[in-house]
């Protein structure tokens, strides 16, 4: 069969079954994975926005910086519950086939580099990226 996905994963499986349930998981049009990512991406931004408020304040810079980490590691957990779920890329549904997926990764594996490294202009431009993938959140809602 051509639906295995990471050459190992059959849909049938307990991990897949489970990665599957995560992501389509909705109790209501409000309430889904989809809307919970949403809210994180606005989560991201709205650290970003207190960056300017920062000014040297070691306290609004560290809630900034662990709001960083935290948003990172759940999008890495989106990315790979997706491809858990769909597969990579040679699956019918495959994660890399559609391109805002393609886009999403490539917003957090450059945005893995902002948990180790201290904010600099190309970390800033990384996270900001985070915002557009609102535009693709927004259309699948429409």
């Amino acid at each position: 069969s051509r639906d295995v996905a990471l050459t190992c994963l059959r849909p049938r499986g307990r991990v897949r079954r489970f990665a599957t349930a995560v992501v389509k998981w909705r109790v209501h049009w409000a309430l889904s994975f989809e809307s919970v990512v949403m809210c994180v991406i606005v989560l991201s931004a709205l650290s970003m926005t207190f960056e300017s408020c920062d000014a040297g304040d070691d306290g609004v810079g560290s809630f900034n910086q662990t709001v960083n980490n935290v948003t990172t590691v759940l999008f890495i957990l989106e990315m790979m519950l997706k491809i858990i779920s769909q597969g990579l890329v040679f699956t019918p549904d495959a994660y890399l086939r559609s391109p805002w997926n393609v886009f999403d990764a490539f917003v957090v594996l450059a945005s893995l580099p902002t948990i180790f490294v201290p904010q600099t202009s190309l970390v800033k431009l990384f996270r900001l990226l985070r915002v557009l993938r609102l535009v693709r959140h927004m259309k699948g809602m429409g």
